[in-house]
């Protein structure tokens, strides 16, 4: 429709194109004409020295004058005559104009109809448009108060896993400070308890050195006694000798005394006298045995201890480096046990925020697959409302166009008629003149500048119906101007209307594929009726 009403607008226009064309082709070749002709007449100075003279021969040539003046006057009711038979001629193109302008209304007020029309068509279109405006408004209200809930829901489980995992990072924390405590204590105690063993171990060392000393030397009294009692008795030491290894055979078995007791039991009370004499020598080789029997169980035990000394010093080497090893493996397994509590907690709270994740992708598909349609369906309503924008746009353009020419060629017109008429002024004024001159030398001059403001009166009369045409077209132009001033002002409205209508839309679309809130949405505001901005064509 829009193109229709461009091309109907462009053949109605070009008659009146071509018209003002052509008449001002014509208006600057006369223009031209009559400046070239003009140019070398108008000094002020000679004319004033003409009119002194002309003043002072005034009283000589006032009866040549009047003769002259016969000649004059029926010379120039010619051009007077054709001048007051234009005003007739400007009847009579005015009714022509009057005419063409009774034809072209009809046009105008169909031209009218179609545009509200149009419009009409425009407005349902923006009410359907408004429709499903609502309808995705309140859909995306919808979709807004579930995605809202559903973020509230998972706000919720967050921050109780987030007080869990606080209340089980407090715990793991203290259970974590109360085995470094026992760590540290195990370790104290620990030290202090190997400073002391080997504090003790080196007074048992210390000590059984010095008992050591002490038996050796008795051991070489012993030994210097044993010598020196066996050196006195050699029978005695050979039989010393043989009860030393059977003693040291049956120690183990059985305490020399009761061997004795055995061996020499109570059979009788009262022994005789020579079994006394045969025991004699035995008792004192006894004797001598029992004062060595307590240096060889010293040598004994001395040795039990060293040997007990040597196993209690590897003992507790080894249990040392046993603690030690428990320790860190103590350590070790809280470190992997805290790693491993971590792991799981990080692992769990993944799941949870993958499964949140996955059910909002999937809340989101199903609420973007129907925003997308939505959102194509408008946005190819959009492109078709922007190429009809467009096209009034275009046609608005052209019309300010042709009126801004058809502004500006009238009033170069004007400004023509004006110098005309200020030309003509000054000619009637040189004519006045005339009458006053006494000579005929005197008004050769002017009678040569008459003849040439006859033809430049002929060229007058040409050229006026043309500047009357163009001030009928220029009143014609101003007639539409104003009659298709409201027009435009509804078109303007309806665009803004339209502008704001589409911002709304894609400020929708932006909300249901983003997600914004839907208060930070405007109402499209309406531009006021009464005071629409002033048009480019003003």
């Amino acid at each position: 429709m829009s193109d229709k009403l461009t091309a109907k607008r462009k053949t109605q226009q070009t008659p009146i194109m071509l018209m003002n064309e052509h008449q001002e082709q014509n208006l600057t070749a006369d223009l031209d004409d009559i400046q070239r002709d003009t140019t070398d007449d108008f000094h002020m100075e000679s004319v004033q020295q003409e009119l002194v003279s002309v003043k002072v021969l005034q009283q000589h040539c006032s009866i040549e004058y009047e003769a002259e003046g016969l000649t004059l006057r029926q010379k120039t009711e010619g051009p007077q005559f054709r001048l007051d038979e234009e005003p007739e001629a400007f009847k009579d193109t005015g009714a022509q104009k009057s005419l063409i302008m009774n034809d072209m209304k009809p046009e105008q007020r169909a031209f009218c109809q179609e545009v509200m029309e149009e419009l009409e068509v425009e407005r349902e279109s923006n009410m359907s448009l408004r429709e499903e405006l609502m309808k995705v408004r309140a859909s995306h209200q919808e979709m807004n108060h579930m995605y809202e809930a559903d973020l509230n829901t998972l706000r919720w489980h967050i921050n109780v896993l987030q007080q869990e995992l606080k209340k089980e990072k407090k715990s793991h924390e203290d259970s974590v400070s109360k085995h470094q405590l026992l760590l540290q204590n195990l370790r104290t105690e620990q030290d202090t308890f190997c400073q002391r063993i080997t504090h003790e171990i080196k007074l048992d060392v210390e000590n059984t050195a010095e008992e050591k000393m002490l038996l050796l030397r008795a051991m070489e009294n012993l030994k210097s006694q044993l010598d020196g009692q066996l050196s006195l008795k050699p029978n005695i030491s050979t039989e010393f000798k043989v009860e030393r290894e059977d003693s040291q055979l049956h120690r183990d078995k059985e305490p020399w005394e009761e061997n004795v007791l055995l061996k020499h039991g109570p059979e009788s009370e009262e022994p005789d006298v020579e079994t006394v004499r045969v025991e004699s020598p035995e008792k004192n080789r006894f004797q001598i045995c029992e004062e060595l029997l307590p240096n060889i169980i010293l040598k004994q035990e001395l040795e039990s201890e060293e040997s007990d000394i040597e196993t209690v010093e590897v003992q507790s080497s080894e249990e040392s480096q046993f603690l030690i090893r428990e320790l860190e493996l103590n350590e070790q397994k809280m470190k992997l046990t805290e790693e491993n509590q971590k792991n799981q907690i990080l692992t769990n709270e993944l799941e949870t925020l993958r499964q949140a994740v996955t059910n909002a992708s999937v809340d989101m598909s199903t609420m973007k697959n129907p925003a997308a349609l939505k959102i194509r369906e408008l946005e190819d309503i959009i492109g078709a409302e922007h190429e009809k924008r467009e096209a009034a746009e275009a046609t608005l353009t052209r019309q300010v166009k042709l009126a801004v020419k058809l502004i500006f060629a009238l009033t170069g017109a004007h400004n023509n008629l004006e110098e005309f008429r200020s030309q003509w002024e000054r000619e009637r004024y040189e004519y006045k003149i005339i009458h006053l001159c006494p000579t005929s030398s005197a008004r050769i001059p002017l009678l040569m500048r008459i003849a040439l403001r006859s033809s430049t009166f002929h060229q007058v009369a040409v050229v006026r119906p043309h500047l009357t045409q163009t001030s009928l077209t220029r009143t014609h132009v101003l007639e539409e101007v104003k009659i298709q001033t409201p027009l435009l002002k509804r078109v303007e409205q309806a665009l803004f209307k339209e502008e704001e209508i589409n911002e709304y839309i894609y400020t929708c679309i932006h909300v249901l594929i983003v997600g914004l809130d839907p208060r930070c949405l405007v109402v499209p505001r309406h531009p006021p009726e009464s005071n629409p901005g002033p048009g480019p064509y003003l």
